[in-house]
């Protein structure tokens, strides 16, 4: 995942606010805040979209697609006649 970077926001949360913001500097605090969720969030689907296209291709690298061929024939067989 590549940093992101997260402005500091004191301005729009009640429990980090150091004073009362005006009424636009509340608007614009929130904004970031939203943009920044957003940042986020794209890394993160980022992430699960890598995860999803890698998910088990060393099923189909030598010398691991042999040997999960071997293990997946040596589950199944003692069942298939049943």
């Amino acid at each position: 995942m590549d940093k992101v970077k997260i402005k500091r926001n004191v301005l729009g949360d009640t429990r980090t606010a150091t004073r009362v913001p005006t009424f636009y500097e509340m608007v614009a605090s929130n904004r970031n805040h939203i943009d920044d969720v957003a940042k986020m969030m794209s890394e993160i689907a980022l992430d699960i979209r890598s995860a999803g296209a890698n998910h088990d291709k060393t099923k189909q690298e030598d010398p691991y697609k042999s040997m999960f061929y071997r293990e997946l024939c040596a589950t199944i067989e003692p069942y298939e006649n049943h």
